[in-house]
């Protein structure tokens, strides 16, 4: 019985990318597995990556062929391809790799403890250098240890901590659900950024309880990413800042969510309108700005007005800025 189902969207132009990810799945101590590739387009294909394998765990895997639609149209095909008899769903980036025991701790957080959603931490890297123990990241009244979970704690609000620091913390290859919940969420194929955290949010709205490992469970690799080589001037950052305000207005209303995570979401909403603007100051400079992007922004948000723009055009990213309290930046 294929007790973890693992969704690697892939989409290369070089080889050796995938085969780093395959062997640490090919050397993880909980071995009751499949492995389903989406190739999403990929120009080079996944098939030598997969016949580099021994063959038991080659005869574990799987290639679901589509057009390339994106990463998350890719991952909702191996969401949809998920057997039935599968306890559990694990995400892989195909640039990134697992630590041996990263399965065998989410077996034991989410099949012994009984939760829905569990990730671990980060492997420090210098390239990487944001990414912090959830533990480090999480407040203390929001988890509390558990013994069946290795360096770890059940999470007993996963709405507020969406309110936090999540990405200091939380990835997707770090990130593993039971079937229960996995059968209830889906990427939302609309988004081109800002779709980890939409389906994170998700994920804390439906799942009934939640663990986390400070134990480093993933190694972030460098494959073909959409933001590698994306500096904060950048259209695409751009987009990103009005796309997390729209997700960050629609967690608000949330009801797990009380006044003082509403105030802080506002202040994380103020934050984005000002990076917005500074994005646009240097691209209008340019000659890049982004018209279809501000009036998005105005009929989405049209606080924006509200004094925040003439603030933004005096300043600088590095100055005059709102900040949150107890962030760690």
């Amino acid at each position: 019985m294929a007790r973890c189902d693992i969704i690697i969207p892939y989409f290369q132009r070089k080889s050796g990318v995938l085969d780093r990810a395959l062997r640490s799945v090919a050397n993880q101590t909980f071995t009751d597995y499949r492995i389903l590739i989406v190739d999403d387009g990929s120009p080079f294909p996944p098939e030598a990556a997969i016949e580099s394998l021994a063959p038991a765990v080659r005869d574990k895997s799987e290639i679901i062929r589509k057009p390339n639609g994106g990463v998350s149209s890719a991952r909702n095909a191996g969401l949809a391809a998920v057997s039935a008899d599968a306890a559990m769903v694990a995400f892989l980036d195909s640039d990134d790799t697992w630590t041996p025991d990263h399965l065998a701790r989410a077996q034991a957080a989410i099949l012994e403890a009984g939760v829905d959603m569990f990730w671990d931490a980060i492997t420090p890297d210098a390239a990487f250098g944001s990414f912090r123990s959830p533990s480090a990241m999480i407040p203390a009244a929001l988890r509390f240890p558990d013994p069946g979970v290795a360096e770890g704690h059940v999470v007993t609000n996963l709405l507020k901590v969406m309110c936090g620091q999540w990405f200091r913390h939380m990835h997707l290859s770090c990130t593993v659900l039971s079937t229960r919940l996995a059968s209830r969420v889906r990427f939302r194929q609309d988004l081109s950024v800002a779709e980890d955290f939409e389906f994170f949010c998700q994920c804390a709205e439906k799942a009934e309880s939640g663990a986390v490992s400070d134990r480093p469970g993933v190694q972030r690799g460098e494959g073909d990413n959409l933001w590698h080589g994306v500096g904060f001037y950048d259209p695409r950052s751009a987009k990103e800042k009005l796309t997390t305000m729209k997700l960050f207005k629609q967690l608000r209303r949330s009801k797990g969510l009380d006044a003082a995570d509403r105030d802080l979401l506002d202040l994380r909403i103020q934050i984005c309108r000002e990076e917005f603007c500074w994005i646009e100051k240097r691209l209008f400079q340019g000659g890049k700005a982004s018209p279809g992007l501000w009036a998005d922004w105005l009929a989405s948000d049209p606080a924006i007005l509200g004094g925040v723009l003439t603030l933004a055009l005096k300043t600088s990213a590095n100055g005059g800025k709102t900040v949150v309290p107890g962030d760690d930046f």
